[in-house]
């Protein structure tokens, strides 16, 4: 079972959002690319996936290459380090 931090159930499409981003986590990233990741973090995300060990991956926005392409992006967390928005 997936319980977030006040200890309600997650399930998969479910809306939560996060604690405490961290603000390293795309710092190898473009300047544009990396404002939007942090600023996602900072707003609901929907949870894409349970994994194992009460872990819970979640879909941020897809930014663009410097090639031109745009390239997705997920992040894993404890489930315990979200809250839950909407189910």
């Amino acid at each position: 079972m997936h319980l977030d931090a006040n200890g309600r159930e997650l399930f998969a499409g479910n809306r939560v959002t996060m604690l405490q981003p961290d603000e390293t986590w795309f710092s190898y990233l473009t300047a544009d690319a990396y404002a939007i990741l942090q600023a996602a973090c900072k707003a609901p995300l929907t949870l894409a996936y349970l994994d194992d060990d009460a872990r819970i991956a979640l879909e941020l926005p897809p930014t663009l290459e410097s090639d031109g392409d745009y390239v997705t992006h997920s992040r894993t967390v404890n489930a315990s380090a979200v809250l839950l928005v909407a189910a």
